[in-house]
């Protein structure tokens, strides 16, 4: 009976996977696509490079953009490294794409998401250089929303690695550049403010936290 419900079992796989091997890429897409749960979205992973294959780099960018977003939400719900590792692959070839398309904001945005990942991974050398990497973009095309996010991403690793002055300069430029954020938004400017805040309260030089830091 055992070894019946064993091949039973294979048989049920052989026939799910000769099913999915049936479908055009048109179907997959669809599927791919219509997915709301990142657990759906990802059954369809092992398909990305089909769907890569011969498209333009909008579409790729946005199905990278589909599969990178539900490895980032798989990490958020378990804390799983491999998630995490997957999410900056795909990130990384994102933000290529997104260079490519002229989408600058978008890149440079994607490149303090991976960074991110990876300072929490626990590899602070690795994450300043995408900080930096983002902050050149930021520079380079006056994005200041982004310049700021690097920045403070690039203050947190200095604040970390016990360069407390080097640290704290960066937070201040953060928080200057979320002050002028070309989107307006002001929570580019709460968080570096308190990103700044906390650091000057580690440091022991609250005192140090001058009145127009506090003003939008």
């Amino acid at each position: 009976m055992k070894l019946l419900l064993e091949e039973a079992g294979e048989q049920g796989l052989l026939d799910s996977v000769r099913g999915i091997s049936s479908l055009t890429v048109k179907d997959v897409d669809a599927k791919v696509w219509a997915a709301e749960d990142w657990r759906e979205v990802l059954k369809w992973e092992g398909h990305l490079e089909m769907l890569l294959a011969h498209q333009p780099d909008g579409y790729c960018e946005g199905i990278l953009a589909k599969f990178s977003n539900a490895r980032r939400s798989g990490y958020s719900a378990t804390g799983s490294s491999e998630h995490a590792r997957s999410f900056i692959a795909l990130e990384e070839r994102r933000v290529t794409v997104l260079g490519e398309l002229e989408r600058f904001r978008d890149q440079g945005q994607g490149m303090c998401s991976v960074a991110n990942v990876i300072f929490i991974l626990g590899n602070p050398r690795e994450a300043a250089r995408w900080f930096q990497l983002a902050r050149d973009v930021g520079k380079a095309h006056g994005l200041f929303a982004v310049e700021g996010r690097a920045c403070q991403g690039l203050g947190t690793v200095a604040m970390q690695d016990g360069r407390t002055e080097k640290g704290l300069a960066l937070l201040r430029n953060a928080l200057e550049a979320a002050k002028l954020n070309e989107m307006d938004d002001l929570e580019f400017q709460l968080g570096a403010l308190v990103a700044l805040i906390d650091a000057l309260f580690i440091a022991q030089k609250f005192d140090e936290l001058e009145l127009d830091e506090l003003v939008p």
